[in-house]
């Protein structure tokens, strides 16, 4: 099962409703293979870090998805950078309000998305709901969560993908009825999400047959090795314990006969038998 952490904040700034947490609730599980976690989260600088970084090591998905709100966006926005610092223009949902300080005082000054930002973008727009790059996520909690997802799983998962979108208010939510092109509709922005969860899915599936491939290119070195080791042993044998059946051990021993003329491992097989 390929693991996706999907994130949304609550409401904040004296909107009635968040558009991301009220679609995140919608979103289908677009393939069996996916298993979907939910997160909402507090609008608030430090505690949503917190609580996303306990669910990343608790659950320890395959990619996170976070899922915030852009008032004035009139696209779905998929980020492409993080930047450590916090300048709120207004207060968080504690009334913290920092101005001009590090998200992390020892990180670096930026991370980029780990997610396939650029597929996302074109996979939902392909769907037909208005899609682009943004390159910036902002300075308020938005952008501290993307740093501190992404600094995260840089330090303890690497192959973790970490990311962050960005969605238009609700089209006729919250007093933003009649805003046009500064609102979308709901049944937009779930599909679009439902997309960029197929399209990390995907993402994560090839990844990972891309390294079976490295597992087994190495596999093979290590048994020429071996091989090469029990060659040189003058009783160029060795015992295997084969699992057959269900769960019955059965005990084999075989010579290497990798430099014998004539043998198996000239015929393609790696081992002579021995009864």
């Amino acid at each position: 099962m390929i693991k996706i952490l999907i994130t949304a904040f609550d409401a904040f700034g004296g909107d009635a409703i968040n558009a991301a947490q009220e679609t995140v609730r919608e979103v289908s599980v677009p393939a069996e293979d996916i298993e979907l976690i939910r997160l909402e989260l507090p609008t608030v600088f430090g505690r949503s870090a917190e609580l996303l970084t306990q669910a990343m090591q608790t659950h320890r998905p395959d990619a996170v998805i976070c899922v915030g709100q852009a008032s004035g966006r009139a696209a779905v926005t998929v980020e492409r950078v993080a930047v450590n610092i916090m300048d709120a223009r207004i207060p968080d949902n504690a009334g913290c309000q920092p101005v001009d300080e590090p998200v992390d005082a020892d990180g670096p000054a930026a991370y980029f998305s780990t997610l396939p930002i650029k597929q996302i973008a074109a996979a939902i727009h392909a769907c037909g709901v208005e899609a682009e790059i943004s390159n910036t996520a902002g300075t308020y909690v938005c952008n501290q969560l993307m740093y501190s997802g992404l600094h995260y799983a840089a330090v303890h998962d690497p192959q973790m993908q970490v990311g962050f979108i960005h969605v238009p208010n609700l089209a006729g939510a919250g007093g933003e009825a009649g805003a046009g092109q500064t609102a979308m509709d709901r049944e937009k922005i779930v599909l679009a999400l439902e997309t960029a969860i197929e399209v990390t899915a995907e993402n994560v599936r090839q990844n990972i047959r891309q390294q079976a491939e490295v597992i087994k290119e190495a596999d093979i070195d290590a048994l020429v090795a071996m091989l090469d080791h029990y060659t040189g042993e003058e009783g160029s044998r060795m015992k295997i314990d084969v699992v057959e059946g269900e769960g019955k051990v059965i005990s084999r021993q075989y010579h290497h006969g990798r430099c014998d003329v004539g043998s198996p491992w000239a015929k393609g097989q790696a081992f002579d038998v021995l009864e």
